[in-house]
């Protein structure tokens, strides 16, 4: 996982093939996100997705990872609350595949709260729970799904 702001988001470039091109284009919908935008596709491997007025559901919740996609989560207005997870608990898995959406009971490793313009990275595997209590009562945020299939970091 990385947290950091998106104006330092090039530090990363080199970690995946689609990160400069993708940061890219995240940073600039920071600065002017205007109001019919929803988002932009980057490449056939990066999709951005623009989301306003977002409400923080209420605990508890089952964290989610990926097994073959990265998000990259940006606060563009208010403050997000994200719960961070250990290993997940093997019984407790619910899978979507076609979505590559999964779900899964884990012990709490904490939380980070993201500000306008910073940014979360979660590689595949790495359980989180986005949007949580405690954070803004609405957030705006870019999330980014980077299809990845290489070895995990």
């Amino acid at each position: 996982m990385i947290v950091d702001r998106i104006e330092r988001a090039e530090l990363y470039y080199a970690l995946h093939r689609e990160f400069p091109a993708t940061f890219a284009v995240m940073a600039g919908l920071t600065r002017v996100p205007r109001e019919g935008d929803s988002g932009a596709e980057v490449s056939a491997a990066s999709r951005i997705t623009l989301s306003r007025d977002l409400v923080p559901r209420a605990r508890p919740q089952k964290f989610e990872y990926h097994e073959a996609h990265i998000d990259i989560h940006c606060a563009l207005d208010g403050v997000e609350l994200i719960e961070l997870g250990s290993s997940p608990e093997a019984s407790s898995i619910e899978t979507d595949e076609a979505r590559d959406f999964y779900l899964a009971d884990a012990r709490s490793d904490g939380t980070i709260l993201l500000s306008s313009g910073m940014f979360a990275v979660f590689f595949r595997g790495e359980l989180h729970k986005p949007m949580m209590e405690g954070g803004s009562p609405r957030v705006a945020k870019l999330l980014a799904k980077i299809a990845d299939s290489g070895p995990r970091p």
